[in-house]
């Protein structure tokens, strides 16, 4: 497999994503909240940025790695077996989501579908559950609350409300339905 490392260039050519607090998406979480929550967890991302004129601080920036799709994808999702079998493996993501959801014109180094990883994973240990009216920040959107009970419930028991297997829509009541994805 070739590695994604210097094509194309303008892809791969920073390690770190940042971005400033005007920048940050707002969602149930008020975006002050949410910025001192993540600033105080980063000590060097804290003393970067623009300067807040209240305090003659910076602002800091909110800092995190680029994705290499690489490593975890449709390709080498199903190598060797181990995903789905010995590996149980749960993915949750949002129906708004369009950074993990790519166009599938994007170019195949940056063309991503949840769905097709899902699919891509052999065995039938797996569970996908995509949920309604959120996106790709999901942990600062109005349903950051589901995202930390499934993580929790996951990690706890390998069963998400009852769940094990399968992929399912979880809508804005609270109910599951089987998916009409792979």
């Amino acid at each position: 497999m070739t590695l994604p490392v210097s094509s194309p260039a303008g892809t791969y050519g920073f390690p770190t994503n940042v971005i400033v607090k005007e920048g940050f998406p707002s969602g149930e979480v008020p975006v002050d909240v949410a910025w001192k929550a993540m600033m105080e967890s980063d000590d060097l991302g804290s003393t970067w940025g623009p300067t807040d004129p209240a305090t003659g601080q910076p602002e800091g920036v909110s800092r995190w790695r680029f994705p290499y799709w690489w490593g975890w994808n449709s390709t080498t999702a199903p190598l060797h077996g181990t995903l789905g079998r010995r590996v149980p493996v749960f993915i949750v993501y949002g129906d708004l989501d369009t950074t993990a959801n790519t166009p599938e014109s994007s170019p195949d180094v940056l063309y991503f579908s949840v769905p097709a990883l899902y699919a891509a994973i052999p065995g039938p240990r797996k569970l996908m559950i995509r949920v309604a009216g959120t996106g790709h920040q999901m942990n600062w959107e109005s349903q950051y609350k589901v995202l930390h009970k499934m993580s929790r419930q996951w990690l706890k028991n390998r069963t998400v409300d009852g769940f094990e297997e399968g992929s399912y829509f979880l809508d804005e009541n609270g109910v599951y339905h089987p998916a009409t994805e792979p």
